[in-house]
């Protein structure tokens, strides 16, 4: 916030904009705001209205109800829209910077608060997922909020399971194509068939 201030003061001052250091400072925070733009793009075709996932497993091990389901996809829905205006809000005053920079129609003072706007919203990234996690897990009954820690532990163990079943020290699920045995090792790691070196018969 110290660095924010002392930037805006250094606008008020009537600096001139064209001085390499702050016209270099004005580039970047120009591109950094570019990228954010493409962030409304993005979400449109992923966070934006995201499906709730089928949950075959989940809605069996939970004994989800299909009016939970919904809720939960609510909840979703309230989030990505959340994080859209987000992205809307910096897209605008992104668009606002370019064109008094390239119109230099700007003041300092313009530029600098344009500046700290877009710094403000930044901050709010990425979006504080807490709230929504409370709310999602209100939508369960108390024997399905007893079923979650083993998920979790479930989760955290995942990458030991899996170099365990790599070390052939536990079995791990065949997840290659259908009616092709794996080999070697016995297992199939992330969908690659795991299989020894071809033998090759020594020369006499």
């Amino acid at each position: 916030m110290k660095a924010d201030a002392s930037l805006l003061r250094q606008f008020s001052c009537g600096l001139n904009l064209k001085q390499p250091l702050i016209w270099r400072k004005l580039m970047k925070i120009r591109f950094l705001c570019s990228m954010l733009f493409l962030g409304p793009a993005l979400l449109s075709g992923r966070d934006k209205g995201t499906e709730t996932p089928a949950c075959a497993e989940l809605k069996q091990y939970l004994s989800l109800t299909d009016a939970q389901l919904q809720s939960l996809q609510t909840i979703l829905d309230n989030r990505s829209q959340a994080l859209q205006n987000i992205y809307t809000q910096i897209s605008q005053k992104n668009q606002t910077l370019s064109q008094l920079l390239n119109s230099d129609s700007g003041t300092a003072a313009q530029l600098g608060q344009l500046l700290l706007d877009i710094r403000s919203l930044q901050k709010h990234l990425p979006l504080n997922d807490a709230p929504y996690k409370t709310q999602a897990v209100s939508v369960l009954t108390a024997d399905q909020k007893a079923k979650l820690p083993k998920l979790t532990e479930a989760l955290q163990l995942q990458a030991a399971a899996a170099q365990a079943g790599m070390l052939l020290l536990i079995d791990t699920p065949v997840t290659g194509p259908p009616g092709i045995p794996p080999i070697g090792f016995g297992t199939v790691d992330r969908g690659f068939l795991l299989t020894p070196a071809t033998a090759i018969a020594p020369r006499h």
